[in-house]
């Protein structure tokens, strides 16, 4: 998903387009969300095509020091296009500021809620580059502890891959103490048979989270 003039966004956009869809979620879109330049390019493309819409982005906020750099790995998008997109009430992102997920809450008949999440986890591996997601994380992290007084820690890939876990099942949990009902999309970087040992969720684990928050993966019991 590209906020210039991209021939495989403008396509993407024309495909869901003839789909008749009501609801796009992209993963790692690699687009620099924290740029209202770049936010606002994109809102024109899909008004273009659909009027009505409601749009929820989510980068880290390492994207604040890049204002003009639309490239910035990971990131999420979450759309609602036309009639459905009356139905948002609420519109947002991973408060935390590490830009991990994006999304919209709608309302039905009879107050009934649901929340679409799209959501995007690190790989696994070593902490590299300049602008990884990665190290966008780490140096968020270390932002935050530094305005508070505190020394810098160093973090890994296994710790941010844990916290996002842990922070997204809070999320989660929260969304269904307040009666919603929830569809997650995302990019575990994680496959189910990563998640199990001896068929048994590791703790962690993508497959942890979906029994801790009582959700179900849909293409395993459809397909």
């Amino acid at each position: 998903v590209s906020a210039s003039d991209n021939p495989e966004t403008n396509v993407l956009l024309e495909n869901l387009n003839n789909m008749d869809a009501d609801v796009f979620m992209a993963s790692e879109t690699n687009t620099n969300w924290k740029s209202a330049t770049f936010r606002n390019d994109f809102r024109q493309k899909v008004s273009n095509i659909w009027p009505n819409n409601r749009v929820a982005f989510s980068s880290s906020d390492v994207g604040i020091e890049f204002e003009f750099t639309e490239y910035l790995p990971g990131g999420t998008c979450t759309m609602a296009m036309d009639h459905l997109s009356m139905r948002v009430t609420k519109v947002g992102e991973d408060e935390s500021g590490l830009g991990r997920w994006s999304y919209l809450t709608m309302e039905g008949q009879d107050g009934r809620k649901v929340t679409f999440i799209t959501a995007y986890r690190i790989c696994k591996g070593t902490m590299q580059g300049t602008s990884t997601s990665c190290m966008q994380q780490q140096k968020v992290l270390n932002n935050q502890e530094m305005k508070k007084g505190l020394k810098a820690s160093t973090v890994d890939t296994n710790y941010l891959r844990s916290k996002f876990i842990e922070d997204l099942m809070t999320f989660l949990l929260a969304l269904k103490e307040a009666g919603h009902a929830i569809v997650l999309g995302l990019d575990a970087n994680e496959t189910p048979a990563e998640s199990l040992k001896d068929d048994i969720p590791k703790s962690g684990s993508i497959s942890w989270l979906l029994e801790q928050t009582e959700l179900s993966e849909v293409f395993q019991e459809l397909h």
